[in-house]
């Protein structure tokens, strides 16, 4: 380890699109004490080229070619290399502003923090980035307030309570890699947990002794249309189910308080609505509307929807919701069609 470096780990796949842009943010870092590992995931497209370029124009950037693995694994790839004190893992399709490690590093050292998350700002094609309003009482949290009032919030809101923080799960974040390496932590597969960034931080933070906020968005989160359309093979209500049983067992695993468990139900739904959404959109004959119909119905998604006093979330979502535990499914294909056509005629603007 060395101090005072801090490595970037990019995972890259086919993102030949944004990766000039996520690595030109990188190298012009007002903080220049950093190493770029930029991992090639097996990509398809020239983002491989795009990656050697870079390596042979800035000697701060290293390259690294394998075979795709996804990008857990690729991102474990990157702690075996990583020479820095604090690390990051960075979407390859994001990038950030000009003073982020800066400001980061210099909130690491001054609070002794092991996990720095970064304010952010939402991206959508052909809009102005929107920045993410950060609503936590502290800026810093130590000891067993990290997890016992920080990571219920990172998890999701007290929809109970209406409490909402705009604290999420993301690649926003910067580590020290002591507490990786003491942690003996690494990503898990996105191929075995549907969402592997959030299970993997949610097991991390039963190590964690402070956590600090950098306010100010300085990480732009880019959201693709691509996305969805990605998603379409790797989501299924078993894989989501999949997904809460998963979590479930890791809380109980780390011991963590009722709290967490119970803000598990915010990132299963918003993954239901998700695949509610892919439904709509790709499968709009009677299969799509069968497939729909079984999606309402499903007996965990109602027995977690029963379970879940979600009375103060926000309007819409709690419209949503509400139908969803009626099973009145044509209510609920009519808001998911109208938040389509919503975002549809927005880009046509």
């Amino acid at each position: 380890m060395e101090k005072g470096l801090v490595t970037i780990v990019v995972p890259v796949y086919n993102t030949e699109k944004y990766l000039n842009r996520c690595i030109s943010s990188l190298v012009n870092q007002s903080y220049q004490n950093i190493e770029i590992l930029l991992v090639d995931d097996g990509s398809t497209d020239k983002s491989g080229e795009i990656c050697d370029a870079w390596g042979a124009k800035d000697s701060r950037v290293y390259v690294i070619h394998k075979e795709n693995e996804g990008a857990g694994i690729a991102r474990n790839l990157g702690i075996e290399k990583a020479k820095g004190e604090y690390i990051c893992f960075f979407d390859s399709d994001d990038y950030i502003s000009k003073r982020t490690i800066e400001e980061a590093y210099e909130r690491a050292y001054k609070n002794r923090a092991e996990i720095i998350i970064l304010g952010r700002y939402l991206v959508k094609k052909g809009k102005r980035p929107v920045p993410v309003a950060i609503h936590t009482n502290k800026d810093t949290y130590s000891g067993k307030e990290v997890c016992q009032t920080f990571l219920p919030d990172l998890i999701g809101p007290d929809v109970e309570k209406g409490i909402f923080t705009g604290l999420a799960i993301g690649p926003w974040v910067i580590y020290s890699t002591e507490l990786l390496a003491r942690a003996g932590w690494r990503y898990e597969s996105e191929r075995r947990v549907l969402s592997e960034d959030t299970y993997s931080q949610v097991g991390l933070y039963q190590e964690v002794q402070t956590v600090s906020i950098v306010r100010t968005p300085v990480y732009y989160y880019c959201s693709r249309p691509e996305s969805l359309s990605w998603s379409v093979n790797r989501y299924s209500m078993y894989a989501l189910n999949s997904f809460y049983d998963q979590m479930d067992e890791l809380v109980t695993k780390c011991g963590y308080q009722k709290e967490v468990r119970k803000r598990l139900a915010y990132p299963y739904f918003s993954m239901v609505i998700a695949y509610l959404k892919i439904i709509v959109k790709f499968n709009m004959g009677g299969k799509g509307k069968k497939e729909f119909q079984a999606v309402i119905r499903d007996r965990k998604l109602q027995d977690i929807l029963s379970k879940t006093n979600f009375r103060r979330e926000k309007p819409a979502r709690k419209i949503m919701l509400q139908m969803m535990k009626k099973k009145w499914w044509k209510i609920c294909w009519l808001l998911v069609w109208v938040n389509i056509k919503k975002e549809s005629d927005e880009k046509v603007r």
